[in-house]
């Protein structure tokens, strides 16, 4: 195995290389990589990775879901429990935790 600590080559064989995520940002979307390449980061990766996000990316699908193709087909994207990121909806949680006395939360922080 290869290894090589700067810009790979623009030719020749390598098998790993180890970048900065400024180098990424820089060249990824500009270089052409073979088929058996993989990237372990891709950009945004952070809307997916942080509970926050991912979340808020899973309700915006729901809601396109729901505009585009009805009420229906968006009731299967009910998979995650409802999910309230506080402080920033602290009202919106006080407001289901009334209607709904008596079930158990999880907090996560």
């Amino acid at each position: 195995m290869t290894f090589i600590p700067t810009p790979p080559p623009s030719e020749g064989e390598w098998d790993f290389y180890w970048c900065d995520v400024s180098w990424l940002r820089e060249n990824f979307d500009h270089t052409y990589m073979d088929e058996h390449v993989r990237i372990s980061h891709f950009r945004n990766h952070y809307e997916l990775t942080r509970k926050n996000y991912m979340v808020k990316n899973l309700k915006r699908f729901r809601k396109q879901l729901e505009r585009e193709a009805g009420k229906l087909e968006a009731a299967k994207c009910d998979f995650f429990p409802k999910t309230f990121e506080l402080p920033s909806e602290y009202h919106l949680f006080v407001e289901e935790f009334r209607k709904n006395p008596g079930i158990t939360w999880i907090m996560k922080p």
